[in-house]
């Protein structure tokens, strides 16, 4: 059975201006930038997108099941792929380099104002690399495995978030804890992200609950309860309200 999610969102005249029908079994799909992007789905294959010709450029493929892809915001129509135990990094449909990282990995994440990538495996470490891939350090941050990673706007503090569902933040130019930890979802974290001057955090969960954090006070500011039918998806700030979506395909907003 074929499904595809993939569609480009025109926010200005509330349509949909881009769904290529050629593109099938999509489970992570990326605007690399304005005119192109990627998809990529379970089994390896990713496919490189025109959204201005409304067309597919070209595909590739990798080994292994992607668990995170990110696009690098700095290196124009670049992507890197996590796989358990290898990271990739893609342009165009050319790979430009495989690493074989340390450690089963399923946290991947893109500090671009700090010029690393960050991957957090399952031992608790987590492992930065500049842009080309190349070893920069290894630190131990968390007791359990690493499911999720997320920078802030300044890229100064990171929130990990670990397989119990306790979220930890960090201050990276110190490499220590900012933070007390925030610790309320009643099942996995699946997705964070940080309002506008990294004030707040916003955390959904498996658990179909959004909970919004503010950092300065190190407190719980609101929790959405049921946001979806089965779970919370992801999540962002929008003209500092929350937007949620849910894995059945509803999109939530929240005024604060």
């Amino acid at each position: 059975m074929n499904f595809y999610f993939l569609a480009l969102w025109d926010n200005e005249n509330k349509n949909v201006t881009f769904r290529p029908n050629n593109v099938k079994n999509n489970d992570f799909t990326l605007c690399a930038n304005g005119t192109h992007g990627y998809s990529v789905d379970f089994k390896g294959n990713f496919f490189y997108l025109d959204f201005v010709e409304n067309k597919l450029v070209s595909q590739g493929s990798i080994k292994g099941e992607p668990l995170r892809v990110r696009v690098i915001n700095k290196e124009e129509n670049t992507i890197l792929i996590l796989v358990k135990d290898k990271l990739y990094k893609i342009c165009g449909t050319e790979i430009k380099k495989e690493i074989k990282l340390p450690n089963d990995s399923e946290a991947l994440e893109i500090n671009d104002p700090r010029d690393h990538v960050y991957v957090g495996d399952k031992k608790g470490n987590l492992h930065i690399y500049d842009y080309e891939l190349n070893f920069v350090s290894t630190h131990e941050i968390l007791l359990e495995p690493v499911s999720f990673i997320k920078a802030s706007n300044e890229g100064k503090l990171v929130a990990f978030s670990d397989t119990i569902k306790v979220i930890h933040v960090w201050n990276m130019e110190e490499m220590k804890p900012y933070t007390t930890q925030f610790g309320n979802h009643l099942g996995r974290v699946y997705d964070m992200a940080w309002n506008e001057d990294d004030s707040r955090l916003v955390s959904c969960s498996l658990d179909r609950s959004c909970i919004v954090w503010d950092i300065p006070s190190r407190q719980k500011l609101i929790r959405f309860e049921n946001v979806d039918r089965d779970s919370c998806y992801s999540n962002t700030f929008l003209d500092g309200d929350v937007v949620v979506s849910g894995s059945m395909g509803t999109i939530y907003k929240y005024k604060l």
